[in-house]
C-alpha cells in the first residue's frame, strides 16, 4: 500500500463483543465479525492515499482455486511432485507491457518513487553507460535499480551481441521530465530489462502482487496438468516464442514480441511460456516444496536472496518452458528477457469483496454474510457500536443482527473459534483499503465473547 511522506498508517486492533440474549436461542456462536479501522496519525480530518487505478489495458482472468500436483522432473531435481492447494485468485491475462510500465513510471515519478541516473554497467560485450530507473522516497527498496533503459540489444554470456529489438523501448526525456516510448509499435511488447525490484515496485504502487510460485504454476497448467503452458499442453514454434529444443544455441534474430501473439492456455492466459521470463514473489529454495501445502509462499531469503522466475523466454530452449521448470536470479538482475505479470486476490476489485462502512462514531454494519461453523451455516447482517478502549484494545459490541437470504460472502469458523476474512474492502472517512484479516478467540468477558486480530495482509 502506498502512502505520502506526511501520512502514517496506523492499523488499530479492534475486537468485537458478541451479545448473548434472547436472540441467541441456540446459545452457540453463530456469527463472528471483525473490523480494521484505518487512522492517519494526523487525525480523522486527513485522507488516506488509496492506490491509483491500474492501466485500463490490464485485463484479469479469474482462476478458480483447487488442488493440483505441483512439480515434475527437472535438471536440478528441485521440483518434487507434491499436492498443493491454491485459493482462487485473478491473474493478468498478459505480461505487463511497455506502455503499462511507462504509465507506472510517470505516476511513480510524480509521487517521488523513482529517479533517473546514468550509471556504468558491463556485460561480456563490454562496459558502457546507461540511464537507470532507481527507487526513491517511499518506494519499496528505495535506492535499488528498478530497470535499465538499455540502448543496446544486450549480449549473451559468451559475448555475442543480440538483436537491437531487444533494447529497452523506454526512455527518459529530461527536458520534459517524463518517460516516453521510443517506438509506438512496441507499446504492447512486454517490458524488459526489469529487475525484481522494479516488478515488485509496480505491484506495490497499485496494491496488487507478483504471483507466488504456486499460483504461477497452477495457472500455467491450465487446470489440466499441462506439461507446457500452451493452448493444449504441447509445444511448437506456432504456440510460443522460444528458442527451439537445443540448449545454448544463439539466435541472432530472436527477440520478444507483442503480448498475446500466440493462442492462450485454457485459463485465457497468454505467453505463460516463452517471450520473457516472469518474476514471482517467492525466494528460491530447492527444498521448499511440501506435500499438502496450502497457498505456499517462500518469504524467507536464502544466502543468495534469489527470487524465482518462471516460464522461459524467447532466447531459452523448450525445457525451460515446462510448467514445472524452475529458475532464479538475484533481485538486482534483469535483462532483455526478464518481465512479469501480476495477480490479485479474487474479489479485490471493489465489486465482489465485502464492503464495510465505518461511521464517524466508529459504528458499522457487517453486510449479509454466511457464517460456516460447527453449529451449521447461518446468513446474517450484524450491527456493531464502539465499546471502548480496554488495556489498549479497542472493543466493539454487537447491538443487533438479523437473518438474510441474500448473503454473497462467507466466513468459516475453525474448531478453536479462530477465523479469517479472506478479502474485504473497508470503507471509512479516511479512505478505502482491502485486507485479509485473521482472528483468534480472545475470551469471554461478562457474557461478551471477544476476538483479537492475529494478523492482517493488505491486498
Amino acid at each position: 500500500m502506498r502512502l505520502h511522506d506526511n501520512h502514517v498508517l496506523i492499523l488499530v486492533k479492534l475486537q468485537f463483543s458478541y451479545l448473548k440474549g434472547e436472540k441467541d436461542t441456540r446459545n452457540k456462536i453463530s456469527a463472528l465479525v471483525t473490523i480494521i479501522c484505518v487512522i492517519l496519525s494526523s487525525g480523522f480530518g486527513n485522507s488516506a492515499q488509496t492506490a491509483p487505478a491500474l492501466p485500463s489495458s490490464i485485463v484479469f482472468k479469474d482462476i478458480a482455486g483447487g488442488i493440483f500436483t505441483m512439480g515434475g522432473t527437472t535438471v536440478n531435481n528441485d521440483a518434487p511432485m507434491v499436492n498443493v492447494t491454491v485459493s482462487a485468485f485473478k491473474m493478468s491475462e498478459k505480461e505487463i507491457t511497455n506502455s503499462e510500465y511507462i504509465a507506472f513510471l510517470n505516476a511513480a515519478l510524480a509521487d517521488g518513487w523513482v529517479t533517473v541516473a546514468a550509471q556504468q554497467t558491463a556485460d561480456p560485450c563490454g562496459v558502457y553507460t546507461e540511464n537507470m530507473v532507481i527507487g526513491a522516497g517511499n518506494a519499496p527498496n528505495s535506492g535499488q535499480i528498478f530497470l535499465q533503459l538499455g540502448e543496446t540489444g544486450g549480449c549473451t554470456s559468451s559475448g555475442e551481441e543480440e538483436h537491437i529489438d531487444n533494447k529497452s523501448w523506454l526512455s527518459f526525456n529530461s527536458t520534459g521530465n517524463t518517460f516516453e516510448l521510443l517506438d509506438a509499435d512496441k507499446a504492447d511488447w512486454p517490458v524488459n530489462w526489469v529487475k525484481w525490484y522494479g516488478a515488485y515496485a509496480f505491484t506495490q504502487y497499485y496494491d496488487v502482487s507478483l504471483p507466488s510460485e504456486a499460483q504461477w504454476e497452477y495457472a500455467a497448467r491450465g487446470g489440466q496438468q499441462f506439461e507446457y503452458p500452451t493452448d493444449d499442453g504441447t509445444l511448437s514454434s506456432t504456440k510460443a516464442n522460444y528458442n527451439g529444443d537445443i540448449p545454448g544455441v544463439h539466435n541472432a534474430t530472436g527477440h520478444s514480441m507483442a503480448t498475446g501473439s500466440y493462442a492462450s492456455n485454457p485459463y485465457g492466459l497468454y505467453d505463460m511460456g516463452g517471450n520473457v521470463w516472469e518474476w514471482c514473489l517467492d525466494y528460491y529454495d530447492a527444498g521448499f516444496y511440501t506435500d499438502g501445502a496450502i497457498d505456499p509462499l517462500n518469504a524467507t531469503a536464502g544466502t543468495d536472496s534469489k527470487r524465482v522466475r518462471r516460464g522461459g523466454s524467447w532466447n531459452y530452449h523448450a525445457a525451460t518452458l515446462l510448467t514445472y521448470a524452475r529458475a532464479s536470479d538475484g533481485e538486482n538482475k534483469g535483462n532483455n528477457h526478464f518481465g512479469f505479470r501480476i495477480v490479485k486476490i479474487a474479489g479485490n476489485d471493489g465489486t465482489s469483496a465485502s464492503l464495510i462502512t465505518i461511521k464517524s462514531d466508529l459504528s458499522f454494519q457487517l453486510p449479509d454474510t454466511i457464517y460456516k461453523s460447527l453449529t451449521g451455516d447461518i446468513s446474517l447482517w450484524i450491527d456493531f457500536k464502539f465499546f471502548g478502549d480496554q488495556g489498549g484494545k479497542l472493543l466493539w459490541e454487537l447491538t443487533d443482527y438479523g437473518n438474510t437470504t441474500s448473503a454473497g460472502n462467507s466466513i468459516t469458523i475453525a474448531s478453536d473459534l479462530s477465523f479469517s476474512i479472506p478479502n474485504a474492502k473497508y470503507q471509512s472517512i479516511t479512505g478505502d483499503i482491502n485486507l485479509e484479516t485473521n482472528f483468534k478467540f480472545f475470551g469471554d468477558q461478562s457474557g461478551k465473547l471477544l476476538w483479537e486480530l492475529d494478523s492482517y495482509t493488505v491486498k
